[in-house]
């Protein structure tokens, strides 16, 4: 299989496992004992990492990596406001939207650009 398409499915399975998790009733992770000693977070930047860094992956770019770590960063940013608006939404039950949450994301991804950076020689 081509590298490009594993690249491109790399962010669709994040976009939809970010999906899922966000619109999953808050009661689901409260069963599983979730968020001990602010786990919730972590959790947020890791996997907005993880999308972020997968978008880079996939984002063409011919010499200038600016647009293509601008895309991948508004993509990320852009997902996580489309989840926590559809939390704030009453039909999820025991969810609400979070400006930490979306803080969360905003670092997880702002951390996926520092490997490519530091591969281009921009970060020491």
């Amino acid at each position: 299989m081509n590298g490009k398409y594993l690249r491109i499915g790399a962010v669709f399975f994040w976009l939809l496992t970010i999906g899922v998790l966000s619109l999953l009733p808050g009661k689901t992770f409260e069963d599983l004992g979730y968020d001990f000693f602010g786990a919730d977070k972590f959790v947020h930047a890791a996997l907005y990492f993880l999308l972020a860094f997968s978008l880079i992956k996939a984002v063409p770019f011919s010499g200038k990596t600016g647009p293509a770590l601008l895309l991948a960063l508004a993509a990320s940013l852009g997902w996580g406001g489309m989840m926590e608006l559809l939390q704030a939404q009453s039909f999820i039950i025991g969810r609400s939207a979070d400006w930490r949450d979306l803080t969360a994301n905003l670092f997880g991804s702002l951390c996926a650009l520092v490997p490519s950076l530091m591969k281009r020689g921009r970060v020491r």
